[in-house]
Parts: structure tokens; sequence; C-alpha cells
């Protein structure tokens, strides 16, 4: 499996008609950021690197190019709170790349022996869990002594991955296998299995108190709502049509995006589960949330190849980023360095 396996799911999206040539194409001024916006190329640049680029999201301007690896095809990107180390989990190499944002230098590049297709912390930051589509395992590393701890066999391809706030179970989407399974993240006991929703669960979100968790039905057009506490109890459905990938909370939980490679993006109002659909150019891609809940951001993998700023109320896009970004891969926010 290769970057084609994402670029074959970005075909299902609409095509933009024109191609955004400006390095911040903007509807409106960006809204002023303390952070940095972290994408990743999918595709090896003219120093046969691939990289962890920097943006910044109030000019849109790029502040960094790290490379963390020869042909690595980053897939997934998870930024500390403090925004000084960024892991990147690099599909092709099998590695977890360990980046100090400050030095802007990848320090560490764990081998997991796995591909690594998605990377999520743990709340207290002190591990990180690597999802493997192809291997069908989980990797999980010590962020201190940035080892390999453990690996876990799951019961099928797995991609999206949460972790509960206690860090104490992590969830982890088997997308062949229609379910999301709880697993032990000290022993990697399977707790309890989530199986009565889509045929396709890609992506995984918990609520800031982790009662309530989020997935997507890939071709069910749909994001089922689970109670982590009554696993065998059906989930509420939320239909967002199209092909629902990724999922990102508001800082206070409240609401719930949904970007979709036919549809674009949605929001749903976590209380009600009452969706609002946002027009604009559909595309494959991971989504941000700025930390005072008023900006989302799209990461267009193929159709736009650029990074997309969206006010949170009204779906408007404020700013689009393009320069140097010919297939943007994962997305993460993290605070100035």
């Amino acid at each position: 499996m290769t970057r084609t396996v994402h670029a074959a799911l970005a075909a299902l999206a609409l095509v933009t008609a024109a191609a955004t040539t400006a390095h911040a194409t903007t509807t409106s001024s960006p809204r002023p950021s303390v952070g940095t916006l972290w994408t990743s190329d999918a595709t090896d640049s003219g120093d046969g690197q691939s990289h962890l680029i920097g943006i910044d999201p109030s000019t849109g301007k790029e502040t960094a190019r790290i490379g963390v690896g020869a042909e690595a095809e980053p897939w997934s990107i998870a930024v500390t709170r403090n925004g000084r180390t960024a892991y990147v989990a690099n599909f092709h190499n099998g590695t977890l790349g360990i980046v100090d944002t400050s030095a802007k230098k990848m320090t560490t590049a764990v081998p997991l022996g796995i591909d690594a297709d998605y990377v999520t912390l743990s709340h207290d930051q002190k591990y990180a869990y690597v999802t493997s589509m192809v291997a069908q395992q989980l990797a999980i590393v010590d962020t201190a002594t940035k080892r390999l701890v453990k690996t876990v066999t799951l019961p099928g391809p797995a991609e999206g991955a949460a972790v509960s706030p206690d860090g104490k179970t992590v969830y982890v989407g088997v997308y062949s296998r229609h379910e999301v399974v709880a697993l032990d993240t000290r022993t990697g006991a399977q707790r309890a299995v989530f199986s009565a929703g889509g045929p396709f669960a890609r992506r995984v979100q918990l609520s800031p108190d982790g009662k309530q968790l989020y997935t997507t039905d890939y071709y069910g057009g749909a994001v089922d709502v689970y109670n982590t506490a009554r696993p065998a109890q059906a989930p509420r459905k939320v239909p967002v049509g199209g092909r629902p990938l990724d999922l990102a909370l508001s800082p206070d939980g409240r609401t719930l995006y949904v970007s979709d490679t036919r549809s674009g993006l949605a929001a749903i109002d976590t209380r009600t589960l009452k969706a609002r659909q946002f027009t604009i150019t559909p595309s494959f891609g991971d989504l941000a949330v700025s930390r005072d809940g008023k900006a989302v951001y799209l990461a267009q993998y193929e159709s736009a190849g650029s990074v997309s700023a969206f006010d949170a109320g009204s779906g408007e896009v404020t700013a689009t980023f393009a320069d140097g970004l010919a297939y943007p891969n994962g997305l993460a926010l993290g605070r100035a360095s």
C-alpha cells in the first residue's frame, strides 16, 4: 500500500475548477493566531525528503519546512500542547518521527516495524499511539524514552484512534470489521467492542468527558455517536452526506466538525446532534480547530492542494494557504514555539 491509497480515496471528491496559486488567498483578513499550523507533504521534494511544514495562520506564510526522512510519506501529525514537539506518522518507512519544532529538526525516528497511518497522544502526553492499516496493529511509544513499548495485534486494518481522558483506554476504528475496539492501554487487552454502527469507521473522536464516542461512517455518509459506557447499544446516527473522513471538536466540546470528500464540511451540535452543512470545495483532508474555537482549518489533500481556514460560525472561507503545498497530508495546530 502506498500514497495511492490516499489518492484513490481523494478521487471520490469533486475536483476544483481552478487551482489556487497565491501564497495566501483571503476573502477577509485571517484571524490573528498564537499558534502554528502543521501539515506535511505526502511526496518527496527536490531534496529527497518528505517534510513537516509549519504555517502561520495569521499571515499564511510558511514558517518551517523540516525533513522527516527520505520516502517517509507522512500521513498524520500530533503536536504537544506547548507546541514544542510534533509527532509524525511516516507511513512508507514505518517510523514515528519526533520533531523539535523550535530547533526545526527531527531529533528521532522511532522504528515501529509497521506502516504508520495515524498518531494520537494520551492526555498526559506520555505515550503516542500509532495505528496500522497493513500490519493491522497498534504501536505504543513512550514519549520520554522515545522507544517502542509494545505493539498490539488488532482484529483488522485500523486508522483512527482516540485515548480516554484518564489514559486507561484507547479506542481504535477497525473499519474492515465494522467496529471500534476499546483496548486497555497498559496491557493491550480488549475491553469492549462497539459494532452496531456503519461499515467503515475511518476516524474516532471522544468528547472531553470521555462519555461520547464519535466515528465517521465513511460509506454510510454519517457520524455514529456511541455511549462509551454501553458498547452494545446501537449508536445514534447523524447524516452528513458524502464520504465523511476526519473529525475535530471545538475546545468546549459543543461542536464536532466533519470533513467530507463529497460535501465538504459539516458542523454537528453535540447536544442536539443536528448537523449544518458548509458549502465549500469538497476535499479529502484532515481538520484542526483554533484554540479559541473561532476558526476551522482543512487540509485539502488532492482537489485543491492547500490548507483552508473557515469562520467557525458562518462557514465562510477566510483564507487559503497554498504555496508549496502539493499534497498536504495531516493537520495539527500547536502553540507558537
